[in-house]
């Protein structure tokens, strides 16, 4: 009733799991799931910028670009350990850390966590030396923003969409005949840390672009987006400024939320049911569960609906007509009127046995209310960051080593031959000389 919106993150536990995606997805918010509790502040980091996109600047190898004008520079650094703190070069080739900050620098550190906020911080390029990570951030405070129209949260699967995004400058869009200079866009599609697809859509007129020279390039995703978590991540840039923004994309395999209830060592439970705010209209949802049993038709069974928001169906009950297929049929219609049908295999359900290892399945099979956890892409624990770091310091020794050798070979094969031939040439003189 209240119209709010409601996110969650679950810090590996399985108590209380299925009601927090539960809420999450009656209000049309974003759910996600952690290993452990050091990890949490990375997916609370992750959620608050790619839903509220704060104004940034992209950090590539731990460079970044601050422009004239910029009130404030508010960085997130994510440090190995608190013993060997980041450091930060500035334009004007200075250097600090959090032990000899400038009287402008606000250097808050909480565990392996730094927030560092710079008032009126030098125009250039900076330099962060803290080991690469993909969660550091850079925040500023700048009239000149990327804005983008409106995204869902939560969308269907491989279903066609589009984005209109350009610059603007407080609230006024720039149009590129008003700039001394065009800006170059540039747009990244990400999914469990790996860059599925990067474009330069250009302002020019052309598909998917709809007017030439309006400020506003369209991003086209015809093909949609498979199940899971997704960053798309628009850049734009010019020789003055960078900006930066994320956007948390998460692409459902249905349009309900499937988890169990009640579930013992004797018994399967209960299968909740609940429609996504987001991608349904729960007033004009019509669900049927249908199975096919041995020697028989297709038979419906019933589901209760002990709330309006929440379908139950009892799977021992299913379970003791021993089905061939057990499928959900839900229809309903969305937001725009459009009609909306999908099929859930319920069998992996029923086919469940009642040890631990057949419960970790139903996880990997159809994990609470379909979603894919987070931590499975973008989590690193402290393990891997170290032995990262490792690798990373002895790939560098090892580079400076074979670079060094070659240097010192090129130097001993240039230095003999030219000895060789100043020797050739003596010996002729002298030769000559002689003669």
């Amino acid at each position: 009733k209240a119209n709010m919106i409601i996110h969650t993150i679950s810090v590996n536990s399985p108590a209380g799991r299925e009601q927090l995606a539960a809420l999450s997805a009656v209000t049309d918010g974003w759910y996600e799931e952690t290993r452990s509790a050091a990890t949490t502040t990375r997916a609370a980091l992750r959620l608050i910028t790619g839903l509220s996109t704060p104004n940034q600047v992209p950090i590539v190898d731990n460079l970044f670009r601050v422009a004239p004008d910029t009130q404030s520079l508010r960085l997130i650094i994510f440090q190995q350990h608190p013993t060997l703190p980041a450091t930060l070069a500035t334009p004007k080739l200075g250097s600090f850390s959090q032990f000899n900050a400038p009287p402008n620098v606000e250097w808050i550190t909480v565990g392996d966590i730094a927030v560092v906020h710079i008032a009126q911080p030098d125009i250039g390029t900076w330099h962060l030396d803290a080991p690469p990570d993909n969660d550091h951030r850079a925040i500023i405070e700048h009239e000149l923003r990327i804005v983008t129209s409106p995204i869902p949260r939560n969308v269907l699967q491989n279903r066609p969409m589009q984005l209109e995004s350009g610059i603007a400058k407080g609230d006024v869009r720039i149009i590129p005949n008003n700039t001394f200079e065009p800006i170059q866009f540039r747009v990244r599609l990400l999914s469990r840390l790996k860059e599925l697809r990067s474009w330069y859509p250009r302002d020019n007129g052309k598909y998917p672009d709809l007017e030439a020279d309006d400020g506003i390039i369209t991003i086209d995703l015809e093909q949609g987006l498979h199940a899971g978590i997704h960053r798309i991540i628009i850049e734009a840039e010019t020789s003055e400024w960078q900006r930066q923004q994320t956007l948390l994309v998460h692409s459902q395999e249905y349009p309900v939320a499937l988890h169990r209830e009640q579930a013992t060592h004797e018994k399967l439970g209960i299968l909740a049911v609940t429609p996504r705010i987001g991608l349904m209209n729960p007033t004009t949802v019509v669900m049927e569960a249908i199975i096919n049993v041995p020697e028989s038709d297709f038979m419906s069974l019933p589901l209760t609906q002990p709330t309006p928001l929440i379908w139950q169906l009892d799977l021992d009950d299913m379970a003791s007509q021993h089905p061939h297929a057990a499928e959900l049929s839900v229809a309903a219609s969305n937001d725009s009127g459009d009609s909306l049908s999908a099929w859930v295999d319920l069998l992996p359900f029923v086919k469940l046995s009642h040890s631990n290892e057949k419960h970790d399945g139903i996880e990997k099979t159809a994990s609470p209310f379909g979603t894919t956890k987070l931590t499975e892409e973008i989590s690193i624990s402290e393990a891997e960051q170290h032995d990262r770091l490792l690798s990373h310091t002895w790939l560098k020794l090892f580079w400076q080593v074979g670079v060094a050798n070659v240097f010192v070979i090129v130097v001993f094969i240039l230095g003999s031959w030219m000895w060789r031939k100043n020797e050739r040439r003596w010996i002729e003189k002298i030769r000559g000389e002689l003669t």
